[in-house]
């Protein structure tokens, strides 16, 4: 009997492991990147309970908790974002698309053009962001959209955006802790002049 016992207790683990190991190993698809110019938004649903409740204020249609700038360096397409982290850089940094799609850090995503955004105001906001990149600016921990020694990922592209006279949005929310009202990926979402060029969705079909 303990013998059996051991063996189904095995048994059991195992396959707790292998849905583990399954739900890990979630395919991203492919990125059109070939789509996709300077100055477009990127948007994603974090993995956290942080993503989620920021997500949750958007509703069911821009339910995103995240948002970068895409630039071009060379033959390559990137994304400039900033956002917190536990351990590692806070810094305004530039990764790659493949990086900030990935699922370990997303379930969901899409990328967005703003429709009245001419070349020349694509390769200003590019500019900036790349030398915001050098210059190293933090996180802003205490979300102050008046203060841009410091940023936030959506106070980033709308200090990017402002730079070429363009206002994304003027929605703003009182949070807890904040000492500003502050911006959130849902407000760019609903009230700028973007459209949708590709989203993915890595979370199951929901059946009502």
């Amino acid at each position: 009997m303990l013998v059996w016992t051991r063996n189904n207790l095995l048994i059991i683990l195992l396959a707790l492991s292998l849905v583990h190991c399954g739900r890990q190993e979630v395919a991203m698809p492919e990125i059109p990147t070939g789509e996709f110019l300077s100055g477009d938004l990127v948007f994603r649903r974090g993995r956290t309970i942080d993503s989620d409740a920021i997500a949750g204020v958007g509703g069911s249609r821009y339910d995103y908790s995240h948002v970068g700038v895409i630039v071009s360096q060379g033959d390559s397409l990137c994304v400039v974002h900033v956002e917190p982290m536990r351990e590692g850089d806070e810094r305004v940094k530039m990764v790659s698309l493949q990086e900030f799609f990935h699922p370990a850090n997303a379930v969901k995503g899409c990328v967005t053009r703003c429709v009245v955004l001419s070349e020349q105001q694509r390769h200003i906001i590019e500019r900036e962001a790349m030398t915001i990149v050098r210059r190293g600016v933090e996180f802003d921990h205490d979300y102050r959209l008046s203060d841009t020694t410091a940023m936030y990922c959506t106070e980033l592209v709308d200090f990017l955006y402002r730079k070429v006279d363009i206002s994304l949005t003027q929605q703003r929310y009182k949070v807890p802790l904040a000492q500003e009202d502050v911006l959130l990926p849902s407000s760019i979402m609903r009230d700028g002049a973007l459209e949708e060029v590709w989203s993915y969705d890595l979370r199951p079909a929901r059946h009502n």
